[in-house]
């Protein structure tokens, strides 16, 4: 495990390094703590050993530091000093501090003390990607991998914020397959869902990484384009269009043609009341026109408003 450790008596400091690595840590120690803290945050180390009395930064201001930065990891402490008094103690635990121990101290109890932090840094690491990989699975549809409706709905809710904020425009692509129900009905829903898990790896394979996929309900999908004008939306969608068309989907040798009909339309912060269900509304419009029109093609959105 590594572990940091900012003593600042040079015979401690080594001292402390050399029991640790021969219970074999790996160790990184600094008698300045300002040095030391460019070794956690590039590190990201996770358990700190650190002295209360340092020059230009104590201990306690050194753990307040840690808490309040808000790590995407956690990090064990044990403050060590020659503070014995109650007050000392409590003090250090309430400035952040995870354990305390007083000089001079026993060796072997160190290195049992540190033990304990490793194993409830595992624990906690482990806690930590359980609850990511959770937030994952709820966020995300299962058979596409794809956002599902009520995280899409609610990315979108968070790019009309940020659109506000910047004043730049975002792009909404509306999809719908053409012919779906058609492919379920002469070739099974297996075979329609390897049509509608293509789709998805159409979708994110011309996109940028910070643009948002969601499938939003069967055959539909919503594609977000934070900063794109109505030049560069029809273009995303045009790409779409065409690697959607050319998806190999075959039965027994038998090609199965894949289209999709795409709404577009591009938020104007400057202009837009910023509801989104209107949004939506104006760019599932402009896919029911291209729908009407035959499909396989890409619609702009018009100017008036939707009716709710």
């Amino acid at each position: 495990m590594k572990i940091l450790v900012i003593e600042d008596d040079p015979t401690q400091c080594l001292l402390l390094q050399r029991q640790l690595e021969r219970a074999g840590h790996v160790v990184f120690a600094r008698q300045d703590p300002y040095s030391a803290m460019e070794i956690m945050w590039r590190e990201q180390v996770q358990l700190l050993v650190t002295d209360w009395e340092m020059p230009g930064l104590n201990g306690l201001d050194l753990i307040r530091q840690i808490r309040e930065a808000n790590l995407p990891f956690y990090v064990y402490i044990i403050m060590i000093t020659g503070k014995h008094e109650r007050e000392a103690v409590v003090q250090g635990l309430d400035a952040g501090a995870d354990d305390y121990l007083v000089k001079p101290f026993d060796l072997r109890e160190f290195i049992a003390r540190v033990a304990v932090g490793e194993r409830i840094v595992r624990l906690e690491t482990c806690l930590r990607q359980t609850n990511q990989e959770m937030e994952r699975l709820v966020n995300l549809d299962h058979l596409t991998g794809l956002l599902n409706r009520r995280a899409i709905y609610t990315r979108l809710q968070g790019e009309l914020e940020r659109s506000r904020r910047t004043n730049q425009p975002v792009g909404i692509l509306f999809l719908d397959l053409d012919g779906f129900k058609k492919i379920n009905d002469t070739y099974g829903h297996l075979v329609g869902d390897e049509a509608l898990k293509a789709v998805a790896g159409a979708m994110q394979a011309n996109v940028r990484p910070y643009d948002l996929c969601g499938r939003w309900a069967g055959d539909e999908f919503i594609v977000a384009l934070p900063g794109v004008n109505v030049q560069d939306a029809g273009s995303v969608a045009e790409r779409i269009r065409d690697c959607i068309a050319r998806i190999d989907l075959s039965v027994n040798n038998q090609a199965i043609p894949v289209s999709v009909s795409i709404g577009v339309y591009v938020v104007d912060p400057a202009s837009e009341t910023g509801d989104l269900n209107e949004i939506l509304a104006l760019a599932d419009q402009a896919l029911y026109h291209a729908k009407k029109q035959g499909g396989a093609q890409i619609q702009l959105a018009k100017i008036e408003r939707a009716v709710l």
